[in-house]
């Protein structure tokens, strides 16, 4: 189940790491990235058949590395990123969905909406 505070856990070697996706990252994500971050954030409409389309590795990285930042802003690196996706294989797509879950089937939205003028 997503984690809608936009945190997670993963594993690295024997210690846990603590990645934060919250809405300050992003919106300091989108300042430097601009349209890349949106393309990164969202998967691409591929045809059947069709290759995916190889992501922006650098805002990939840099997304991981904002999202280390808050509770391990001193072990923070390129190597940590790699170690985490080569023990976390589905850490890319889990880190999306904290940061965006999807709304479960029949949801409501939050409050009443003001009625049209």
């Amino acid at each position: 189940m997503a984690n809608p505070t936009g945190e997670m856990k993963v594993t690295v070697g024997d210690k846990v790491y603590r990645l934060h996706l919250g809405f300050s990252v992003l919106a300091e994500l989108q300042e430097e990235f601009g349209d890349r971050l949106e393309a990164v954030l969202t998967p691409p409409a591929v045809k059947e058949g069709e290759p995916v389309p190889l992501p922006d590795l650098t805002v990939m990285h840099a997304v991981f590395l904002a999202a280390l930042k808050r509770y391990h802003e001193d072990e923070a690196d390129r190597w940590l990123v790699d170690d985490i996706l080569a023990e976390n294989q589905n850490a890319w797509n889990d880190l999306l969905t904290t940061s965006a879950p999807e709304p479960k089937e029949g949801a409501k939205g939050r409050g009443k909406r003001k009625a049209a003028a």
